[in-house]
């Protein structure tokens, strides 16, 4: 998913550099729920639109491997107790994936295809683009905003649907959890660090940096370190191994240059390679990340250009005939 995390990482680079607030940006980037998205389109697309899908996400073309691959992963994120009388009910990660799909009522679509879309716990919804766009916006957003504890209250926006709209795909990934090691906020204080200045360079300003201690797992590369942060899961039968990564650079202004030499046997022997060490000083700065992205034309930019394209496009396996 790495050339998806890119895609999206360059179009968010762009609407950073679009701000016209003098604030630096943070970028939120779920290549999971990129790819959730792709593989529901997936099962109702054939040939060359198929193929440009798939090799996208890396994919092969069996399409049996291809879903097992994706479900597996979908059932993983939403795997841990479903009990509520497990001890740690509470305190357990919680992850939500809400996948819709709104289809004009004048294309009506295959069983097989709905039956598809309803594998990854998805929903199929006859929608009057014609008619009550505006209708189909507001409800659009309010079960997103139901299906992530209101955290995401308008993913699409006012003027995006009119009566040219045929369908709208909807995935958002709510996800909220503690530190298996929990930072205190009596232990957050102002602290240095180095931002972006307008322009070029560097500046340094004071943020609530939160202190903590203790054993963590650390990996060391040329140019950056890995930091992994697990988060509390929901018990003895919960099996999930949810952590955060931080990817540091060693310089300053190193960023760029780690991301671009990130690639997928770079992370896997990264990971492999780390080491529990004892931190007797940890530093996170409180951070708070909202964006939203347009992906049309960075999807295209990375080989997916049929799908976007109605004349050509082909969406023989959803559509009735």
């Amino acid at each position: 998913m790495l050339e998806l995390y890119r895609a999206a990482l360059s179009e968010g680079g762009k609407a950073s550099m679009g701000n016209k607030s003098n604030k630096s940006l943070n970028i939120a980037v779920s290549p999971v729920s990129i790819a959730l998205a792709l593989v529901v389109v997936s099962g109702g697309v054939a040939g060359n639109t198929l193929t440009e899908i798939l090799n996208v996400l890396r994919l092969p073309e069996d399409l049996a491997v291809a879903h097992s691959s994706l479900t597996s992963l979908h059932r993983n994120l939403l795997g841990g107790p479903t009990s509520a009388s497990t001890s740690d009910s509470a305190a357990a990660v919680k992850v939500q994936i809400a996948t819709g799909l709104w289809v004009t009522d004048q294309l009506p679509l295959k069983k097989e295809y709905e039956d598809h879309v309803a594998m990854y716990e998805g929903r199929v919804v006859p929608a009057d683009f014609v008619g009550a766009a505006s209708q189909v916006r507001e409800e659009i957003n309010r079960w997103v905003s139901n299906q992530t504890s209101r955290k995401i209250q308008e993913i699409v926006p006012e003027g995006l649907l009119d009566k040219d709209s045929v369908f709208v795909l909807v995935n958002a990934l709510y996800f909220k959890g503690l530190w298996r090691r929990v930072f205190y906020e009596e232990d957050t204080d102002p602290e240095e660090f180095k931002i972006p200045a307008k322009g070029e360079g560097f500046k340094t300003v004071f943020v609530q940096m939160m202190r903590n201690d203790g054993m963590y797992r650390i990996g060391k590369q040329n140019g950056f370190r890995i930091l992994r942060l697990p988060y509390k899961v929901g018990g003895a039968d919960d099996c999930r191994q949810l952590a955060m990564y931080i990817f540091l650079p060693d310089e300053v202004d190193g960023l760029a240059k780690m991301e671009g030499s990130l690639t997928a046997e770079l992370l896997e022997e990264s990971f492999g390679n780390m080491c529990d060490n004892y931190l007797d000083k940890l530093l996170l700065p409180k951070f708070k990340v909202a964006s939203g992205l347009k992906l049309n034309q960075s999807l295209k930019d990375i080989g997916m250009k049929i799908a976007f394209d109605w004349e050509i496009s082909d969406l023989s396996r959803a559509q009735l005939q």
